[in-house]
This record gives structure tokens, sequence and C-alpha cells, in this order.
């Protein structure tokens, strides 16, 4: 889809006669905004979360990119200060806020000190990005796993 950004004109200053005109378009999708997506249909709340659980999220979030490099965020013991001291907490109490995050399904862990967001609930970049990452998670960590049946 092509989309007119600007038209300029040129204008003989004696006689007043348009010399020159031309336009700008632009085709294609709009560039991505930075922006987080929220999966409200996703049955987790992310937003009734302490000081602690928010401040890592946040932090989550901000080095998650949109696009180009990995989604996964290291929270290292320097990060975990760094957290702490903006909470006016413990380590102790960060790492105990990192656990409350992936029990309520918001982050998911993927190695020893490395997190992502959870494509199911928060997104961030295009939405075939999340798509992806969806696919790269086998199930969706928010479902519950079915129980097997029983024989009575």
């Amino acid at each position: 889809m092509r989309k007119r950004i600007q038209t300029y004109t040129t204008v003989d200053n004696l006689t007043g006669e348009i010399t020159n005109q031309y336009s700008v378009f632009t085709s294609g999708k709009e560039p991505e905004q930075p922006y987080v997506k929220v999966y409200i249909g996703s049955g987790v709340d992310v937003f009734s979360r302490s000081k602690t659980e928010s401040l890592i999220l946040q932090y989550i979030i901000q080095q998650s990119a949109p696009t180009g490099r990995k989604p996964e965020v290291i929270v290292n013991s320097h990060i975990k200060r760094e957290i702490a001291e903006a909470a006016e907490c413990t380590v102790g109490n960060v790492e105990y806020a990192l656990k409350k995050l992936i029990a309520a399904h918001i982050i998911i862990r993927v190695a020893k000190g490395t997190y992502i967001l959870n494509p199911f609930v928060l997104g961030r970049g295009s939405w075939e990005r999340i798509h992806s990452m969806r696919v790269g998670i086998e199930e969706s960590p928010i479902k519950p796993k079915e129980k097997p049946a029983t024989t009575d």
C-alpha cells in the first residue's frame, strides 16, 4: 500500500508559475513501534505486582529487544543488586520476586539467570516475531496440563 507523505512544489518567484512538483511516497508496512503488547486474554494479571516485581519486569521489558537481538535477558547478581537498591530491598527479595514472576507465568526462565517474556502474555516486536517465539515454546505455560483419565 502506497501512502503519500509530502508533496513538494517549486514556484517561479517572478511569474508565480509552478516549475516543479513531486510527492514522496512510502510503501509497505509501517515500522513496528517499540511498544509492549499485553495479551489480556491470557488470564494472567500483569498489573497487580509488588514494587520489586514491577522493577524486574520493567528491566526485562527494556532489555528485550523488539527486533534483531535474541529476546533473552540476563539478570545476574550485579543486576539483582541494582534492582534491590532501586526497590529498597534485599537481593533475596529480588530473587523471591523473580520466582513469583515465573510462577505467575509472566516470564520464563530459559537458563540460569536468563529469562524471556512469556510470549503468550507479553510481546515486544512484530507479530511474526512473537508468533515464532510462541512456536518455539512447545505449549503455552499458562494453560494447565490435562490430567490423565482415571479408570475406576
